[in-house]
């Protein structure tokens, strides 16, 4: 008997350890709300439906997108809409006909997904002719060679950068989607992907 409740003892002294060491952790939520929006976890992207129109045409679209980040993860980064005009990248990206994502043709092939994100909401959604291209030769590819400089009124660049800082800014009308390492680089162009669609 002794024994026994010597075993009933430790095995209740266990129980409190345990129940004392999980107490304050909690799941990850696997639904957010971010600004009407509901974004769902699915396996290691985040989902969410929206609808874009045209009122004057008189037609909606029902879309489901998948994001490699919910926009609480990327709102802090730095981008044209930080100043307060939320509308600023949609008003320099979307009427455009045209538009190249180009990038260094040397970077790792984790920079050329940021640009694939991008590509999906401009060419997918909103119709606009998307291509990729690089800064300069190479002779893996058959890509165009196109820099800020081939920035025209009706043809946009958006150039994938790896540098210092984590953000996207406007310099003369081309949009710079820069990370320090391909990681931040793809949540800038996220961040970038939110605001084209109006969520961020």
């Amino acid at each position: 008997m002794l024994i026994i409740s010597i075993g009933i003892i430790v095995l209740l002294f266990a129980a409190l350890l345990y129940w004392a060491a999980t107490r304050d952790r909690t799941e990850a939520p696997t639904t957010i709300v971010y600004r009407g929006f509901v974004f769902e976890k699915a396996g290691n992207t985040w989902k969410t439906n929206f609808v874009i129109g045209n009122s004057a045409e008189n037609w909606t679209k029902n879309y489901e997108m998948f994001f490699h980040y919910n926009p609480y993860e990327v709102e802090t980064v730095e981008s044209m809409t930080s100043g307060g005009n939320r509308a600023a990248s949609r008003n320099l990206i979307l009427p455009l006909r045209k538009i190249y994502i180009t990038t260094d043709p040397d970077y790792p092939a984790s920079v050329v997904l940021s640009g694939v994100e991008v590509a999906k909401v401009l060419g997918q959604i909103y119709g606009i002719n998307t291509s990729s291209a690089t800064i300069r030769p190479d002779n893996r590819s058959q890509s165009a060679i196109v820099t800020c400089a081939n920035n025209t009124a009706t043809t946009g660049i958006v150039y994938l950068k790896l540098g210092n800082s984590t953000r996207v800014y406007n310099e003369q009308n081309c949009v710079i989607v820069e990370g320090t390492d391909p990681v931040e680089m793809l949540k800038a162009s996220e961040k970038l992907t939110y605001e084209l669609l109006a969520i961020i």
